[in-house]
């Protein structure tokens, strides 16, 4: 597996958490701004973003995005951004790839791409063959890097098909998603399975959601891959459920770990570098 700087991307909210299930969960505008301003000087150098609306409620509306991103890039404007185009609460594909139809300044550098539908705890996540070969079709029009989501061994297989068949080029980034009930769990042998899947040159993130956050964590630094930490996977800092976690305290959590075990934080420009040259 690849060995390099480890590269921090964080989900700083997401189409679930409300102030009720944590009340540092960014979910306005100005909200989401302020959390990236604070985990990009922490460390974090590729930012996920969903947007809400005036209610908190999300939204697939591209103004609200465009709000967010060019917020986000006054402040650093070489910061990797990747919007979501979730199929958990739109299913209309207008909808969910109105983000897509950014340009110039406020243009997303990756678009998540979730690989297959699959069951959430309470809800399923639908994304039919023909919706996941159109998105990818028009990220390629727009030159927007899909972001492979994958809960699933089969999405990874399915990933693959697409990059033979030439709807998809090689990733750039895959985020492997472990511990969400009615998918894959977060064990060695399922870790491993995805390992065996993977290329050499595949760059990878073991995602571990909600207690699973921190452990898949530590496991994807051991294994060279990279991290994907925030609020929209994991609520708590403890397994216990009684420490709330931020957006930058779980950033300095896993900026601490890297250092211990003698890994390299990656910079934005090499970020940058790795990610889309």
């Amino acid at each position: 597996m690849i060995n390099e700087p480890l590269i921090i991307n964080v989900c700083l909210t997401g189409n679930v958490p409300t102030y009720e299930d944590n009340p540092h969960v960014p979910l306005s505008a100005a909200e989401i701004i302020k959390d990236a301003k604070e985990v990009i000087k922490t460390g974090a150098t590729f930012l996920h973003l969903h947007a809400r609306d005036k209610n908190g409620k999300p939204t697939y509306d591209k103004k609200v995005f465009s709000k967010i991103i060019e917020g986000i890039r006054k402040i650093n404007d070489k910061v990797i951004i990747c919007v979501s185009t979730s199929g958990r609460i739109f299913r209309d594909f207008d909808k969910r790839t109105q983000v897509l139809e950014l340009t110039n300044g406020v243009k997303p550098d990756f678009a998540s791409l979730t690989l297959g539908s699959f069951n959430f705890p309470k809800e399923e996540c639908i994304n039919s063959p023909e919706t996941i070969r159109l998105m990818a079709q028009m990220m390629k029009e727009k030159n927007i890097l899909p972001e492979w989501e994958i809960f699933e061994p089969g999405m990874l297989h399915y990933g693959q098909y697409l990059t033979d068949k030439g709807f998809l080029d090689q990733p750039k980034w895959i985020n492997i998603f472990l511990g969400s009930l009615g998918t894959s769990p977060f064990t060695k042998e399922a870790v491993n399975l995805y390992l065996s899947m993977l290329k050499p040159n595949f760059r990878f993130a073991l995602t571990g959601v909600g207690r699973f956050q921190y452990d898949a964590n530590l496991t994807s630094l051991d294994l060279g891959g990279h991290v994907r930490v925030g609020l929209e996977d994991s609520f708590f800092m403890d397994k216990e459920k009684k420490d709330t976690a931020t957006n930058v305290r779980l950033v300095t959590r896993i900026v601490k770990a890297a250092k211990d075990k003698g890994r390299k934080i990656a910079d934005i420009n090499l970020t940058r570098k790795l990610l889309l040259s």
